[in-house]
């Protein structure tokens, strides 16, 4: 969620115990990085501790898709004290298994043991095998007693990280009644000068109690026209009693929009003045349904969703740099993950949040900046965790083989588009990475015929907002482009840079080595394992390429032998003509609006048509129900 929402440095607390859902959520939250995470035993005690000052933070299940509002939350922000705001919210899909203890899994399952709602949610299982039911406080708790008490014939109904938190094993995936029920947490802070209302994001959403002061016919509606008659929407309506006498309510509205929005302010402002107490709750980003728009009509729906959670997989020079420029864009939660504990150190240092692979299930584009040779093994461990179908990209240099390999281990799981940021350093890891690399230089991305074209409007609304320019390309033609313009390149400065060391009178060639040296043999600090490993994964176009360089360098060498020289200017002089044209190319830019309804069509014709052509996307913002692009197309 980005850096707008608020970070609390001390403690949170949360429904415990460990292993609940609401502890995912924790895991989750940008927000509560770096916090100690402190378990209650009920969502009052949570409260409790927040009012009292023992954590500065809480984060809370309030509803769910299935079951509802968690009454217990709503009563809390609706009577607890002022100043309780709510600063973010997360929404975790729910899944359920059954779990036994190892020494007890092949027992015949009897009994059940959870938390209600997820007893409700998993009725059909429970009903078909027959099976008792045991409440407990948490699904986590189930799985504590389980442990702790292992009985033949009884199993927990929890989420997988509570099983394996407690050493139990499944034996029942997915029992949950509908696979896509989603619960919303939200982030709570104590303190309104550490809450909340940072500047809005234009995806934001309010949240408000109104309880009027009588009970009159109509009161409600007249309320909420505050809202209709200025283009406001309302996601949400709950009734609360004030448990003060019969017939006597509160109200829970979340209205889309910031408090700082001149419309919504002023229908709170109006709302003030009726007959009724207002309790404003906190605006915050709104992760449930992307952006929200603003035009001549009020408020409504963005179609195109904006990407709020981004995961990247390998924290080296190319994704440390991604990930530390993702964390300088406000709404967007940023979590990382390294195989190699040390950089993974550093980027926690840097203020990014890292998490197991696992924990990029959720993600809504996931980067995987891995060296060119683990992309495969890492599209097979991010496929068991895939919850939503998200974006993946990757990074690498070669795009076919890394193509098959997205296909054949993420297959209909994700939307899968290769890129390849055209920037780097002969420096790797964490410690070289820099936000602004990527700063006004091209990303390639591969064009495939079967991609939604609202997955490309996605992903490049997010490179457009970290500034760089999206080169749209076929794996084929990006393939025997980079050969010529990346791979040949690395291949000349490494074998320039070996057959110098070999020269006699070298400490002589090392004292004098200046610029034009340097400039060529830069890239040969680069590690040579992988780069031997990217020639080999274009080993056809890189040997094409070579094969044509080696044909040009034995003219220059028949040339110098036989004292042409006026031939051998030449070569120098065709050299320095097309040195222009690559230092400043040309193009011809125009301005692009599409309605939002269209834009994922017409988008893919515009992709395909550079693919072919030549070309760049410089700019694409979503907003006000349209598409801007401005297009720059190679002249000619």
């Amino acid at each position: 969620m980005g850096s707008r929402e608020a970070v609390v440095r001390g403690r949170v607390g949360y429904l415990g115990p460990a292993g609940t859902f609401t502890h995912e959520a924790v895991d989750r939250l940008a927000a509560v990085r770096g916090m100690e995470a402190k378990a209650y035993s009920s969502v009052a005690d949570v409260f409790h501790g927040l009012e009292t000052g023992e954590v500065e933070a809480g984060v809370v299940p309030i509803e769910n898709s299935i079951e509802g509002a968690v009454t217990a939350t709503l009563d809390g922000l609706a009577f607890g004290r002022r100043g309780i705001r709510i600063a973010a919210e997360v929404l975790l899909p729910i899944h359920f298994d059954v779990f036994m203890p190892a020494s007890l899994s092949g027992s015949r399952l009897k009994e059940v043991m959870s938390h209600p709602h997820a007893l409700a949610q998993c009725r059909r299982f429970i009903g078909r095998r027959r099976l008792g039911t045991r409440v407990t406080l948490s699904t986590a708790e189930a799985c504590e007693r389980l442990r702790s008490s292992p009985q033949a014939g009884v199993g927990a109904i929890a989420s997988r990280k509570a099983g394996d938190l407690y050493g139990l094993v499944a034996v029942a995936r997915g029992i949950e009644d509908v696979k896509d029920a989603v619960t919303r947490f939200v982030y709570l802070a104590r303190a309104p000068r550490q809450a909340l209302e940072g500047a809005p994001t234009g995806a934001d959403k309010t949240s408000l109690v109104l309880t009027p002061k009588r009970d009159l016919p109509g009161s409600l509606v007249e309320l909420l026209q505050e809202f209709s008659s200025r283009g406001i929407n309302l996601s949400r309506i709950e009734s609360r009693p004030l448990k003060t006498r019969l017939g006597r309510y509160c109200f829970f509205i979340d209205a889309s929009g910031h408090i700082k929005d001149a419309t919504l302010g002023e229908a709170v402002r109006a709302l003030s003045r009726k007959e009724v107490e207002v309790k404003f709750l906190g605006s915050y980003a709104d992760v449930s349904a992307g952006a929200v728009v603003r035009g001549k009509g009020g408020v409504g729906r963005r179609r195109i969703r904006a990407i709020r959670s981004v995961g990247v997989i390998g924290l080296g020079l190319i994704g440390g740099s991604m990930a530390r420029a993702l964390k300088g864009l406000d709404g967007i939660e940023v979590v990382g993950y390294d195989r190699d504990a040390r950089a993974e150190r550093m980027a926690s240092a840097a203020g990014i949040r890292c998490v197991p692979i696992s924990g990029m299930g959720a993600c809504e584009l996931v980067v995987v900046a891995v060296p060119i040779e683990r992309c495969e093994g890492v599209f097979r461990d991010l496929s068991a965790h895939l919850e939503r179908r998200p974006i993946v990209t990757d990074v690498s240099s070669v795009k076919g083989p890394i193509l098959e390999s997205a296909r054949r281990h993420l297959g209909s799981r994700a939307h899968f588009i290769g890129g390849h940021p055209m920037a780097g350093s002969e420096r790797s890891g964490f410690a070289s990475s820099r936000a602004d690399l990527f700063r006004g230089t091209p990303w390639v991305m591969t064009v495939t015929e079967d991609m939604p074209g609202e997955a490309y409007l996605r992903l490049m609304e997010l490179l457009s907002r970290l500034e760089m320019r999206v080169a749209p390309l076929s794996a084929e033609s990006h393939d025997a482009a980079v050969s010529m313009i990346s791979h040949l390149p690395h291949v000349l400065s490494y074998t320039l840079t070996a057959g110098t060391s070999a020269r006699a009178g070298r400490a002589v060639l090392e004292d004098l080595a200046a610029g034009s040296f340097r400039d060529l043999v830069r890239v040969s600090g680069a590690s040579p394992d992988s780069w031997a490993r990217i020639c080999e994964m274009n080993a056809a176009c890189v040997a094409t390429a070579l094969e044509a360089y080696v044909g040009d360098l034995t003219k220059a060498l028949d040339y110098l032998r036989r004292g042409e020289i006026e031939r051998l200017r030449r070569i120098f002089a065709r050299g320095h003509k097309e040195h222009r044209r690559f230092m400043a190319p040309t193009y011809q830019r125009r301005r692009i609006k599409w309605p939002e309804r269209t834009a994922a069509v017409k988008i893919k014709e515009l992709l395909e048509s550079m693919s072919r052509r030549g070309g760049r996307i410089e700019a694409l913002e979503i907003g006000g129900g349209v598409v801007r692009v401005v297009a720059a197309e190679r002249k000619g």
